[in-house]
């Protein structure tokens, strides 16, 4: 989740999950194919090119509906997995943390 630390998703909202992908000097997210990417499971529902992290370059953000994420209270990685338009594979995780947190 762009700006956001920790990543904290209630899998009972009805929103949806921002998730970026950056841009850097080795990497171009304008390269990634939108249409292939899967989050937790699910599908995006909408993404657009914006500068996300302020450095002048156009990075990928897209959302994903909440409610269709696999998660469950023990999940601490999420995974975004896809291809580039040129059908490399591509692959990047980060730390989530699942609120509310339940009840022992």
């Amino acid at each position: 989740k762009p700006g956001s630390s920790p990543n904290s998703i209630n899998p009972k909202s009805k929103g949806v999950v921002p998730v970026a992908i950056l841009t850097t000097d080795d990497f171009d997210a304008k390269s990634v194919n939108p249409e292939s990417l899967l989050f937790a499971g699910a599908e995006q529902k909408h993404w657009a090119f914006e500068d996300v992290d302020s450095d002048g370059d156009e990075d990928m953000i897209l959302h994903f509906r909440t409610q269709e994420l696999d998660l469950d209270s023990s999940t601490t990685e999420v995974t975004l997995t896809g291809n580039t338009v040129d059908g490399l594979s591509i692959e990047g995780t980060d730390t989530v943390d699942i609120v509310p947190k339940a009840k022992s």
